[in-house]
């Protein structure tokens, strides 16, 4: 949140959001999307409430929960039958890959419309699970070699 308040604040426009997770549920939730420091300010204070009362997995469902995926779908249960037609307990390391790239550019990562770029971005979100020992290396390329299966539109 500092870095992106230094890099906004030098560059005289908002270019990084560096909000957690918390802080995205409370944008989602409470506020608007409007990008103004106020807003920013009000953000974290109400996140620092939120994790008062909520434990990080009690936050982080229901993010997954609201979350716009793109195609009219909010939350991960929407996200995983429009996309793949199955439940989010059913679905593959890259199709949970795939979903957990949608909300950060739901529109530009549209499987549908921008399949490589899709693909780019759940390549990055494999890497990141190798990265943070969640997976193997192996897991994350065959993850990424499967076909994403999309429901047809």
């Amino acid at each position: 949140i500092i870095r992106a308040l230094y890099t906004n604040t030098i560059a005289g426009e908002t270019l990084e959001g560096g909000s957690t997770i918390t802080q995205q549920l409370v944008k989602n939730l409470f506020l608007s999307s409007k990008r103004i420091m106020s807003r920013k300010v009000e953000e974290a204070i109400l996140a620092s409430e939120m994790e008062h009362y909520y434990s990080k997995e009690e936050i982080l469902t229901m993010y997954l929960n609201t979350v716009y995926y793109g195609h009219n779908y909010y939350g991960i249960y929407e996200a995983a039958h429009g996309y793949f037609g199955t439940s989010p307990s059913r679905l593959t390391l890259g199709q949970s890959a795939m979903l957990a790239a949608l909300p950060n550019a739901p529109s530009y990562l549209d499987p549908y419309t921008n399949y490589e770029g899709a693909k780019a971005r759940q390549k990055l979100v494999l890497e990141q699970m190798v990265d943070q020992g969640m997976i193997t290396q192996a897991e994350a390329d065959y993850a990424y070699e499967q076909d994403l299966e999309l429901v047809e539109e």
